[in-house]
């Protein structure tokens, strides 16, 4: 610090001025910091540069924070809604709508349709062993349709239908 600096004393006016701050600001700050003029005049107080420099700098004015914040939010909530117009972000509720639905088409599928178009196979089956391999092998090739592509569940109730 040089001696200049540890000497002068400067106005609230100045201060403001020095530091672009309003000078309600700065009076405020002073007083909350217990500052101390260093010499008063009839019209102003005047304060060591070097004793209230720290009170003056690096202070975020709390509305300018509460407005930071604000723009944060808003800055977040709108990439939100861009990700979810991408597609790149779903609700839960629409994560447990679809997973309800596959629920309800594999049971369907295996519940319902599946005994009946397995039935004449499983009724020439030979042995307990035979049964165990044909439905082996019919529950592993729908499983692998589903897990390339689960949406053939929903493909196959249209096929159907038509």
């Amino acid at each position: 610090m040089t001696k200049q600096k540890a000497d002068e004393l400067l106005s609230i006016s100045k201060l403001a001025a020095r530091f672009e701050l309003d000078r309600a600001t700065v009076r405020k700050r002073l007083t909350a910091a217990g500052a101390v003029a260093r010499r008063e005049t009839a019209r102003e107080k005047l304060y060591a540069l070097a004793e209230v420099e720290r009170f003056l700098t690096d202070v975020g004015d709390p509305l300018d924070a509460a407005r930071l914040r604000k723009i944060e939010q808003e800055s977040d909530l709108l990439e939100l809604r861009l990700a979810r117009e991408r597609g790149d972000l779903v609700s839960m509720q629409e994560v447990g709508d679809e997973l309800q639905e596959v629920f309800k088409r594999l049971y369907q599928k295996l519940a319902v349709q599946y005994p009946r178009e397995i039935a004449a196979q499983l009724y020439k089956a030979e042995s307990p062993g035979q049964i165990t391999d044909i439905m082996r092998h019919d529950m592993g090739r729908i499983f692998n349709e589903i897990r390339e592509d689960y949406t053939s569940l929903f493909r196959e109730d249209k096929r159907r239908d038509s």
